[in-house]
């Protein structure tokens, strides 16, 4: 098995959703494996989207005891949590899903991001994909 970055779920729904909604020019997709949107450019990233005045759907990786787990919420997404960094950005539909364990420890919860196969990520982030696909298709979420 590859072993790759568990916060690469991001990304791997951006780069799924680029290449299924390519040709809808309502839908714009910000961060894919080619340019990742992370903890330390997202501000660049969140004041470009704030000026487009859009219909924001954020996506993160979680640390929690259920892996697989899909939380979808609105409102504030606190980025970096389970490494104990603080950073909040808002958005209108939050979908965390939950990736690995949360040991409550920065050193073991950095090492559970690294030690997740991309197979595995990539099943999770189809899910993601899925999930926002159903909304749209069913004119459940008017982009």
């Amino acid at each position: 098995r590859v072993l790759f970055r568990s916060d690469c779920l991001g990304p791997l729904v951006g780069t799924y959703m680029k290449k299924i909604y390519c040709n809808f020019p309502n839908v714009k997709i910000y961060g894919d494996l080619c340019n990742n949107i992370n903890y330390n450019n997202i501000d660049d990233f969140y004041k470009i989207i704030n000026k487009e005045k859009c219909y924001t759907v954020l996506i993160d990786s979680a640390l929690g005891e259920n892996i697989g787990n899909i939380i979808l919420s609105s409102g504030k997404l606190k980025l970096g949590y389970g490494l104990y960094k603080n950073k909040i950005i808002t958005g209108d539909i939050i979908i965390k899903t939950v990736v690995g364990k949360n040991h409550y420890s920065i050193e073991k919860n950095f090492k559970e991001l690294q030690c997740k196969s991309v197979e595995d990520i990539a099943v999770l982030a189809k899910n993601v994909v899925d999930i926002i696909s159903y909304y749209i298709l069913t004119d459940k979420v008017y982009l």
